[in-house]
């Protein structure tokens, strides 16, 4: 049996504080342990025309952080058989693939994603096979709605690897929050940086990265790289970037730039 290893929200995109680990076994003849979400077209044609027609009327209501927890966990698994087929032909391919999702949900109706970009560091992120499954993935499903129903984009981080983490990398971690400590944020940055390429941290060590990038991007006024990390935060850091960026730098992380 082949192993491996999907991690969903180090840093959870600011919105799960947590860490979620899941090992699949590849089951002999392809077989996927993994119940694919039905495919119903209708039901999505119609939750987008509902969304487009309410958006003409007034903006929608923002989706929370809590809300957005079960329809990722619903999510996550069903990347399993993108990166399976990958696997099958580079059984050690790994990395780190942020999706910036677009989700849409309508009361009564339903949830949907759709992929809007990536921001990957690893080989598979470079895969145009993962990528396309991937996004086709996000639209072909419908999930039950949430709550009232709402929208938001969200960047959402998931790590792919053929083993578990057993975070033999730490010292990246160590030499980040050392640098940030002594307020040495070009080295803090370069550290937290390549500590969060590798897939050998688990989610408390990649969310402890991209809280220490994403403040001393704010102290280095880079206000891409800080929108960036502020994005992939967890809850627990995202009041720290976003007071950094404030204080140090005068970029507002809440307002969307033009």
């Amino acid at each position: 049996m082949k192993r491996l290893l999907i991690m969903g929200g180090g840093g959870v995109i600011g919105f799960v504080a947590m860490s979620m680990i899941l090992l699949v076994a590849s089951r002999a003849g392809g077989e996927s342990p993994v119940t694919a979400a039905a495919v119903n077209r209708a039901r999505r044609a119609e939750i987008a025309r509902v969304v487009a027609e309410s958006r003409r009327a007034t903006p929608a209501a923002a989706l929370t952080k809590a809300q957005l927890r079960e329809p990722m966990h619903a999510f996550v698994p069903l990347l399993v058989d993108c990166y399976r087929r990958v696997q099958a032909r580079d059984p050690q391919i790994g990395g780190v693939v942020n999706t910036k999702l677009a989700i849409d949900s309508v009361a009564g109706l339903g949830t949907i994603f759709s992929v809007v970009g990536f921001d990957t560091a690893g080989a598979l992120g470079q895969s145009r096979e993962f990528r396309e499954c991937v996004t086709a993935t996000a639209a072909s499903i419908v999930l039950p709605p949430i709550g009232g129903g709402g929208s938001v984009e969200i960047t959402y981080p998931i790590t792919f690897a053929p083993e578990p983490p057993d975070n033999r990398h730490t010292e990246w971690v160590d030499r980040a929050q050392q640098a940030a400590a002594a307020g040495r944020w070009e080295e803090a940055l370069t550290a937290a940086e390549r500590g969060l390429e590798s897939t050998a941290l688990d989610g408390t060590f990649r969310r402890a990265l991209i809280g220490v990038a994403g403040v001393a991007a704010c102290h280095l006024r880079r206000a891409d790289k800080a929108r960036r990390y502020y994005a992939l935060a967890s809850t627990a850091f995202e009041a720290q970037i976003r007071q950094a960026c404030a204080r140090d730098a005068n970029i507002d992380l809440v307002t969307a730039p033009r």
